[in-house]
């Protein structure tokens, strides 16, 4: 496995930004334990929202 799809601004799963846990709306730049998990293991991460991203992640590379 090389590249993981996973929710946006979940604290667990998230690749780039976490809602702050105070319940304003506000989000602030993190990765998810998950995604830091993944990473260790070389696996990539693209948010659900970026999918896009992963199409051009898979034109360039082959799966």
């Amino acid at each position: 496995m090389k590249y993981a799809v996973l929710a946006q601004s979940s604290p667990s799963c998230c690749s780039s930004t976490v809602y702050d846990g105070h319940f304003t709306g506000q989000k602030v730049a993190c990765n998810g334990v998950t995604t830091q998990l993944l990473n260790q293991h070389g696996i990539q991460v693209v948010g659900q929202h970026n999918i896009v991203d992963l199409k051009a992640l898979l034109t360039h590379f082959d799966v």
